[in-house]
C-alpha cells in the first residue's frame, strides 16, 4: 500500500512539475496570437540560419517572403501584433534585397527587433 501511495505522489509532482515548465516556457508575448508568434519565430530561425551560413541570402530571401505572406494572409485575432510582426519580417526581407533597400535596412538590426518584439533573447 505504501508503494502504491508513494507511485502515485511521484506521478503528482512529476505531472504539476512538467504543467509549470509549459507554462513557463515560451509561448506568445501577451496580445500576441500564438500563430503569429510561431511565423515570428520561424522568421528568428531563418534569419539566425542566413548569419550562421547555413543557408544564402536567396534562400533566407524566399523563405522570409513566404513567411511574411502567411502573416499578411492571415486572420489574427490581434491584427496589431501581427501587422507589427509582419512589418519586422518584411524589413528583415528587404534588408536582404539591395534592389528593394532603400532606407538601408541593416539585416542584424532588424532581427534584434524581431527578437524583441517577440520578447526572445
Amino acid at each position: 500500500m505504501k508503494k502504491n501511495a508513494a507511485k502515485i505522489t511521484f506521478i503528482v509532482v512529476i505531472s504539476v512539475a512538467l504543467c509549470l515548465c509549459f507554462i513557463g516556457c515560451g509561448g506568445a508575448p501577451k496580445g500576441m496570437d500564438q500563430k503569429t508568434y510561431d511565423l515570428g519565430k520561424q522568421a528568428v530561425s531563418i534569419g539566425n540560419d542566413y548569419l550562421a551560413g547555413k543557408i544564402s541570402a536567396s534562400d533566407a530571401s524566399d523563405k522570409l517572403y513566404d513567411v511574411a505572406a502567411g502573416l499578411y494572409n492571415y486572420d489574427a485575432k490581434n491584427s496589431d501584433s501581427n501587422t507589427k510582426v509582419h512589418d519586422n519580417v518584411a524589413d528583415l526581407w528587404t534588408a536582404l534585397n539591395p534592389k528593394y533597400n532603400w532606407s538601408g535596412l541593416d539585416f542584424k538590426n532588424s532581427l534584434g527587433d524581431l527578437k524583441a518584439l517577440l520578447e526572445m533573447k
